[in-house]
């Protein structure tokens, strides 16, 4: 929630107009900063130098932490607002429905503004531009204002010293914020833009503002960085892989190779460019006096891009999915039925650990229905996680890991238990667990987590009447629409049951997926209507879990694995080594 904490007095740069006793200006400057950053940088206090400057404000977004003391110059027309929690997108968009400017622009707290920077970007507006795009980094092609937008420049973009309309920004829902983590932040500006492409809007670029560093690995780390960010817009808009990572991206003969090495081992790679790129650096300057880069910098530059792609996971393409099913994320151990749905919060932090450390690439509810639709990829070792029956614990104890870690994730809600308890294992003698509310289901579809439904009383599907399956498929979607929520898209078998008529009537309720509760892995060529999905329990912890996500996803590895389990299970700590090492190895070829 942000709070207002300063306003400063609008002294010699007020406001253009006020209406209704709100002043409004033609400019409103969003500064993002962390809690330990200064709100009123030194990039800011030179903003009005210049005499044609358009009336502007300051809004500086402080995020995490405690709320700042605010000490700024009397005269500069200063608001601060704290964002407790929430990533950098989030800050924006909180900042963005803040401003008074009929112009925001994003500037970047670590670069010194130029004095005209206001005056030259009003003037990029008033001659039809929608969205001036400061000067791109030093990873970027050679652009300039005359120089075309393309689908190509748009990883390079990182929205700082950068203006767009407020309404336009408005309209388009500002940034998406599924790239709310500092390491997608490139790829969240890079969809904004790309949206305003689709859009129809004039897009331009600000070529001036600051020069290129020297600085060896902030080279390298940029070039990485616009290769993650590749790989992120793709996986949102697949109709861009031509374009950001097909084999033509780096047009010099030496770059397929470059393209090879980084992809194939981007660690070895990292380590050759550290060592290489000053060098590389020294003989730009040396060999020619515009400082354009030699051919061993375009080469580390091309090794770095891909290795970024290679460690956000890879070029997008048609690859098993997994996908993960929890119930609940408590400790219920004692109870004599629900007890082994219940992950203890520990053992899910820890879970959750173990799959990033393992190179699992959590996908999107979006990713999902493009690669069963034909139209998307998926990065190496994808993986998708759902929430079955929607306990109030996955709001407070599950949604801060995820958010943390900006996983989204689908959770499935019963709608005609919504706010109550599990009546369906009270009936077994089960303790009763309460269920989420409409404002708690509200709160997670806010932050990623898509709503899907659980039917609407938990009956097993395959034992209520064939008058009733409408009711309990397509009625539980009017419940969780009627809420407010989002149509839901997906659906859950309760009990994992289904058939031929169960399908069926899910299919004509409109969804366009659903899952069982039988093991596998989802291809291309699977059912849409009968998706598997890996069932995680309480006793599924350390080796046990690792194996049981990579190899325990079909039924005929089940029996010999749980075996040998059995049988070396006095050598846990080498086979959690082995299992470290080798299953990775092993998904890379496709053998699981």
């Amino acid at each position: 929630m942000a709070v207002t904490l300063n306003r400063a007095k609008c002294g010699s740069w007020g406001p253009r107009w006020a209406l209704g006793g709100i002043a409004v200006y033609r400019l409103s400057v969003v500064v993002n900063a962390n809690e330990d950053r200064d709100v009123v940088p030194p990039s800011i206090r030179t903003l009005g130098g210049s005499a044609d400057a358009p009336p502007f404000e300051v809004v500086t977004v402080v995020r995490g932490g405690q709320a700042p003391r605010v000490a700024s110059p009397a005269s500069l027309p200063l608001r601060v607002l704290h964002v407790p929690d929430g990533g950098e997108a989030a800050a924006n968009n909180q900042a963005a429905a803040a401003a008074r400017g009929e112009l925001l622009l994003f500037l970047d707290p670590h670069r010194q503004a130029h004095p005209s920077l206001l005056a030259t970007h009003d003037h990029h507006h008033r001659q039809g531009a929608h969205l001036v795009v400061g000067p791109p980094d030093h990873a970027a092609p050679p652009l300039s204002a005359t120089t075309p937008f393309e689908a190509a420049h748009l990883h390079h973009l990182h929205f700082r010293q950068t203006s767009i309309p407020r309404k336009v920004f408005q309209q388009l829902g500002g940034f998406d914020e599924r790239f709310d983590r500092a390491d997608t932040a490139r790829a969240g500006h890079a969809d904004l833009a790309y949206r305003l492409l689709r859009a129809g809007y004039r897009l331009r670029y600000h070529p001036g503002g600051h020069g290129h560093r020297r600085d060896a690995a902030a080279i390298l780390r940029q070039s990485r960085d616009c290769g993650r960010a590749a790989v992120a817009l793709v996986r949102k808009h697949p109709e861009l892989a031509t374009s950001l990572l097909g084999p033509g991206r780096h047009g010099s003969a030496t770059h397929p190779i470059a393209r090879r090495c980084g992809l194939a081992g981007p660690r070895l790679s990292g380590l050759a460019g550290a060592a290489l790129a000053p060098l590389a650096v020294r003989w730009t300057g040396r060999e020619n006096a515009s400082g354009q880069p030699t051919e061993l910098l375009e080469v580390l530059r091309a090794v770095s891009y891909w290795r970024g792609v290679a460690e956000a996971g890879g070029i997008p393409r048609s690859r098993p999915l997994r996908v993960l099913c929890y119930h609940a994320i408590s400790d219920l151990g004692g109870d004599p039925v629900v007890e082994p749905y219940g992950v203890p919060p520990a053992r899910f932090h820890h879970q959750l650990d173990s799959l990033q450390r393992a190179g699992y690439q959590f996908i999107h509810p979006d990713e999902l229905l493009g690669y069963l639709d034909g139209r998307a990829g998926l990065p190496r070792r994808p993986l998708l996680l759902t929430f079955d029956d929607c306990y109030a614990d996955l709001l407070s104890t599950a949604l801060p890991e995820l958010v943390d870690r900006g996983i989204p994730a689908v959770a499935f809600a019963v709608s005609g238990c919504i706010g109550d308890s599990n009546r369906w294992d009270q009936a077994a003698g089960a303790a009763s667990l309460p269920l989420l509310d409409i404002p708690g289901l509200e709160t997670l579809e806010r932050s990623g987590v898509e709503i899907g439904a659980h039917s609407r009383s938990h009956r097993s599907l395959t034992e209520v009447n064939p008058g009733e399956l409408a009711g309990e498929t397509a009625g539980a979607t009017s419940d969780l629409a009627g809420t407010g929520l989002r149509s839901p898209r997906l659906f859950a078998y309760p009990h994992g049951d289904h058939s031929a008529e169960v399908r069926q009537a899910v299919r004509q309720a409109g969804y366009a997926a659903a899952f069982t509760a039988s093991p596998g892995r989802i291809l291309p060529s699977s059912d849409r209507y009968a998706l598997p999905r890996v069932d995680i329990r309480r006793h599924h912890a350390g080796l046990r879990f690792r194996l049981r996500v990579a190899l325990l996803t079909g039924g005929r590895l089940r029996r010999p694995a749980r075996a040998l389990l059995g049988r070396l299970g006095r050598h846990r700590g080498t086979l959690v080594i082995l299992a470290t090492n080798l299953v990775p190895l092993a998904d890379a070829l496709g053998v699981v």
